[in-house]
């Protein structure tokens, strides 16, 4: 199942930096950083666009801990399924499927559900650009969308914010 097993990479031994390891470790150490590096160019602008879009049906801040609980509940969930799956002594391809399945399975639900936001809320115009200009210049209730008129009186904290 895996691209790159120990046989393939020379036995040599490396002495850099004061470090003796194997070639083959130097190697998975050396994937594991371009990994990391690739998942971050990803995850930041992602980041960004949820906090961007995030702020105006919430607050930055309770945009950012929204993420972040969902973010931790998805991998509390994935990391119960994986332990519940090696207990029962699943061989690894299927645990590599099932998971896979799982966050496919996870991705189509939140797909409909933001369809159906769309469809039955207009929630797409919530996060416009001319809406959320609109709620910090001032714009008089009667020329915002009504789904921002709902959000302005929502929180009588943030509508304080905007008029004091």
């Amino acid at each position: 199942m895996a691209f790159c097993t120990k046989g393939i990479i020379p036995d040599v031994m490396l002495d850099a930096l004061g470090l003796h390891m194997p070639l083959y470790v130097a190697t998975a150490y050396l994937f594991l950083a371009v990994v990391g590096g690739m998942s971050g160019y990803f995850v930041v602008p992602m980041n960004a666009l949820l906090q961007h879009r995030g702020h105006v049906p919430l607050s930055a801040g309770h945009s950012i801990a929204v993420q972040n609980f969902n973010g931790n509940v998805s991998v509390l969930l994935t990391l119960t399924l994986y332990a519940l799956l090696t207990k029962l002594n699943a061989p690894i391809g299927i645990v590599i499927v099932g998971l896979g399945l799982f966050v496919c399975t996870g991705m189509l639900l939140v797909m409909r559900q933001h369809r159906y936001n769309v469809r039955t809320f207009n929630s797409l115009a919530m996060l416009s650009e001319d809406n959320h200009h609109a709620s910090i210049h001032g714009v008089p209730a009667q020329a915002r969308s009504p789904l921002m008129n709902k959000a302005a009186t929502a929180s009588p904290r943030r509508a304080s914010i905007r008029n004091g």
